[in-house]
């Protein structure tokens, strides 16, 4: 069995949403410094890197990140490849679907994006016609290989759409070296108590 790690390296470098907060991590201990062990202090957002969304994101009366059914980050995930596709319409996930999977994961090229570190005008994501698909087929996580599957302008029609059904969305996935198929995936997030979303280390695990 292989393990794949599509999960981003947190670093100062670390492609972040407009406006968000940086990580940074700074050593608060050093043993070259004689400290008895090395610590360092880290300051990021809910939502750095590879990281999942709870309901609570979105919707002010809805789920917390410690909330969630751990077993929605744990079980069998479809990884369709879309190639370059900039915006995923119902066209493009309609015959991924046939057999209902409970978890996707949508590779558009995106993960090169998060390699750049500026933000991009132009970015893959969902329109509001494949959210509902998703909804309709009974999809319980959606993952994107950019660190957010709306538009960055408008209303946020992705989120508002799958969240308020309690459907996980994990962000921020690096897929250069994963290909179309199906996987194991386990993404469990940080139990934040009260949480709006955690970073997560994501795996495939490629059972051959």
């Amino acid at each position: 069995m292989k393990i794949l790690d599509i999960s981003m390296s947190l670093s100062e470098d670390s492609l972040i949403y407009p406006g968000d907060t940086p990580f940074s991590r700074k050593i608060s201990e050093a043993q070259s410094e004689g400290g008895v062990c090395n610590m360092s202090r880290v300051v990021m957002s809910s939502h750095s890197g590879t990281h999942l969304d709870a309901p609570l994101h979105f919707v002010e009366e809805g789920k917390s990140i410690d909330q969630m059914p751990l077993d929605v980050f744990y079980g069998p995930v479809r990884v369709i490849d879309l190639g370059n596709c900039n915006l995923i319409r119902p066209s493009d996930l309609e015959e991924h679907l046939l057999e209902r999977p409970q978890r996707i994961i949508c590779k558009t090229g995106g993960w090169k994006l998060l390699k750049e570190g500026q933000f991009p005008q132009q970015h893959p994501a969902l329109t509001a016609d494949a959210a509902e698909l998703l909804v309709e087929k009974g999809i319980r996580l959606l993952g994107l290989d950019f660190i957010t599957v709306d538009r960055a302008e408008g209303n946020f029609p992705v989120h508002n759409i799958l969240l308020p059904r309690e459907i996980a969305i994990l962000e921020g996935l690096q897929l250069e070296q994963v290909e179309a198929g199906d996987y194991i995936l386990a993404a469990f997030p940080l139990k934040f108590k009260g949480g709006d979303g955690s970073p997560c280390r994501a795996v495939l695990l490629d059972e051959g």
